[in-house]
């Protein structure tokens, strides 16, 4: 997932921020591991201890998407609302994706495609799939004639399964970019949102929607509620005992099974209050740079290539050997790509600033 905080203001002090993010998107891969591997997350610990659908990458998820919403809040309020912060966000997706699709469409997966290499490069289907994808992403999840394991089995076909919140995160900076045109970014125009969130979520419950409308229903709340956060912030100091109370509750929610709809709620305020506390200091990876969204790009087409060379790897085998390799991928991502982005960002800021001096 998408890191603003580098660009977001003085008063977003966020050193954990990074490290923050790098826990969460091994928690995907840790996750997908028990897919992959098993052909279920049945076995998946938050699954067992806390009923189905508590998968920990999707909490994960939730919690990239509360720290998006509050560090994009206040890099909104920076951009006072300009095509700038569309730009920003543009040049913070679309290169580590675009690059991300034509490896694995273009480099991966003519070795798993059954009408060979060579026939596979002369047609136009891995160009489609990277086409189609960067107009939507998610659009498209497999390609005609790769499988990377098994014969017929949806999951061994599936390029990168982890590609679905994109589309949603993009949905939510356009949101909240034109709430700010209409001048209804305020804390009350976000509740009165939120509201409509949820109402329209039970909904979906009622009367199944299609899977972007489900999913962005239910990861919408997330980012909203980093939202709020942000605004709190603004006013206020975020307070340790609070935060610390509204972690105990989620603890609290999860042992009665409640947990998953009302973690957002709970969540956003203590991990907010974790990623910019100076109070708490998590391990530095700065140095490193911001590996998050690279580890979930290539998380899963790894884990798809792991399994596919290694017929019954176990989970916690998949897990290992995927980290390793996605971790310096990840990292090549950020120095190839998306840090001369960032770097293209500011040069443009700089130009901007020039031209309307």
């Amino acid at each position: 997932m998408i890191d603003a905080s580098k660009n977001s203001g003085a008063n977003t002090y966020a050193q954990n921020a990074d490290f923050m993010r790098l826990v969460f998107a091994s928690c995907v891969l840790f996750s997908h591991s028990f897919l992959i591997a098993e052909d279920t997350e049945a076995n998946e610990p938050f699954v067992r201890l806390l009923g189905a659908h508590n998968i920990l990458g999707i909490y994960a998820v939730m919690a990239f998407l509360i720290m998006s919403g509050y560090f994009v809040a206040h890099s909104l309020q920076r951009s006072s609302g300009s095509s700038r912060f569309l730009l920003d966000r543009f040049l913070r997706i679309y290169p580590g994706l675009l690059v991300s699709m034509i490896i694995c469409a273009l480099l991966l997966a003519p070795f798993f495609s059954h009408l060979g290499i060579a026939a596979y490069l002369r047609s136009n289907v891995g160009w489609s799939f990277v086409g189609l994808n960067f107009l939507l992403p998610n659009s498209v999840s497999s390609i005609p004639s790769v499988q990377f394991y098994g014969t017929t089995e949806w999951l061994g076909a599936i390029i990168n399964g982890s590609l679905w919140t994109i589309p949603v995160e993009i949905s939510c900076y356009l949101l909240i970019f034109l709430l700010y045109r209409l001048r209804l970014m305020s804390a009350v125009g976000i509740l009165v949102l939120l509201g409509l969130t949820l109402a329209f979520q039970a909904q979906i419950f009622v009367h199944a929607g299609t899977k972007f409308i489900s999913d962005m229903a239910f990861l919408l709340p997330s980012f909203l509620c980093g939202v709020l956060v942000a605004f709190l912030s603004r006013r206020f100091e975020l307070d340790p005992l609070f935060a610390s109370a509204l972690a105990v509750l989620c603890v609290m929610m999860a042992m009665y099974g409640n947990l998953l709809f009302i973690f957002p709620f709970c969540a956003a305020y203590p991990i907010m209050y974790l990623a910019t506390t100076r109070a708490i200091r998590l391990p530095d990876v700065r140095p490193l740079g911001d590996l998050s969204y690279g580890a979930y790009l290539y998380g899963w087409p790894v884990q798809q290539t792991v399994r596919a060379l290694w017929p019954g790897v176990a989970w916690y085998e998949l897990f290992a050997v995927s980290l390793a390799v996605t971790l310096p991928i990840a990292w090549l991502s950020w120095r190839l790509i998306e840090e001369p982005a960032l770097r293209l960002k500011k040069r443009l800021k700089t130009s901007w600033r020039s031209a309307n001096a």
